[in-house]
């Protein structure tokens, strides 16, 4: 793979399994369905250029999102997916 390697992001299991349910769930508006989607490849160890691919999306959007958590301290409130 080219470019350099992002940081690692490790969510722990109660972070992952509360994204993994934002998916899930019906009610879920689809802008917060794809931030989640992104910052759980990232978190699997998908580079950024892979998931902006895989997505559709710019890598600066993916890089935005899989650098979330940095501010968020793992909070995955309101102020992190905008609820």
């Amino acid at each position: 793979m080219r470019g350099p390697q992002p940081a690692e992001l490790k969510l722990s299991e109660t972070e992952r399994k509360e994204l993994e349910a934002l998916v899930r769930r019906h009610s879920t508006p689809q802008q917060l369905v794809r931030r989640a989607q992104m910052i759980l490849a990232a978190d699997e160890g998908k580079r950024n250029g892979q998931i902006a691919r895989e997505m559709g999306a710019s890598v600066d959007t993916v890089r935005s999102w899989a650098h979330a958590l940095d501010w968020v301290a793992g909070d995955l409130s309101g102020r992190f997916l905008g609820e």
